[in-house]
């Protein structure tokens, strides 16, 4: 056991840096009457959380940035108008895409900001072939969630990351032509924080014979393709729908004849089924 624990170590600290590095900058986005009250230069409105981070990297002190989503997840969002208040004095709105921020076009519509551009970071950044495809028939068949034909969860690994950045570097320099170099040089450092983590993580990594792992759900392809790991199971078909105890069983059955030494949690969501799985796996 405590063999398998130290096997571990380098796949939880691949996904600790991982996890902070996409949730860092969130405190002091308070919403009122007007959410951009105080602040300088241009004004950038996100979906959500990692757009913020990457975004907020490259943008500095040069433009302002507000994300639309600040406690919830695309996956579990319920429009409500007030939200769109960072929209209407936006000048530009960065956003996913491929099917996974829906309610950004129906926010921005909400806005009534005829000149606030859109643009759909996964699908203008990332080259089509190296997009995950889903099997989105089986999925259905197996009762899972579906977004679209390809995996969204794009920001999850390294390199697909790193294009984000860099066209979040190419926008706010067309929005910005004042700040260019600002916005090249931190753009510049963050990739190379990005690579930093992606090789450090491969390091931590090499010679682990058992590269399987469970998710939470179905969002840690890219993650997985980027350290050479496999997602065995996922736990959550759908996300805030706890799986049944058949389900569970099963997962914890494949996850013992594979060797599984590690389960992937996601701190928003209830950890119960987890636990449960991870009990069934010690029998």
């Amino acid at each position: 056991m405590a063999q398998s624990r130290r096997n571990l170590s380098g796949v939880w600290v691949v996904m600790w840096l991982l996890a902070s590095s996409i949730a860092v900058g969130l405190i002091g986005c308070g919403r009122n009457a007007d959410p951009w009250a105080g602040m300088q230069g241009k004004r950038v409105a996100v979906s959500f959380a990692p757009l913020y981070c990457f975004t907020k990297a490259v943008a500095g002190d040069d433009c302002a940035v507000l994300p639309v989503l600040t406690t919830d997840g695309p996956h579990d969002y319920d429009y409500r108008p007030k939200d769109v208040i960072p929209l209407r004095n936006a000048d530009l709105f960065l956003i996913n895409g491929l099917e996974l921020d829906t309610f950004a076009e129906g926010a921005k519509r909400g806005a009534r900001n005829d000149r606030l551009e859109v643009v759909r970071l996964a699908e203008v950044a990332i080259p089509p072939e190296q997009l995950i495809s889903v099997d989105v028939q089986k999925k259905k068949v197996e009762g899972e969630h579906v977004h679209g034909s390809k995996d969204p969860h794009v920001w999850l690994g390294p390199p697909e990351a790193i294009l984000m950045v860099r066209k979040i570097v190419e926008e706010l320099r067309r929005l910005d032509p004042e700040h260019v170099e600002g916005y090249q040089k931190r753009g510049d450092a963050y990739v190379k924080r990005l690579q930093e983590l992606q090789a450090y993580g491969r390091k931590q990594l090499e010679g682990k014979k058992h590269r399987g792992f469970i998710t939470f759900h179905d969002s840690l392809r890219y993650f997985a393709r980027a350290f050479d790991l496999e997602v065995v199971g996922v736990i959550e078909p759908h996300p805030n729908v706890e799986p049944d105890p058949v389900k569970i069983a099963r997962l914890a059955k494949e996850a013992k004849e594979r060797q599984v030494r590690a389960v992937a949690t996601e701190p928003q969501y209830n950890s119960g089924p987890a636990k449960k799985l991870l009990e069934q796996m010690r029998r």
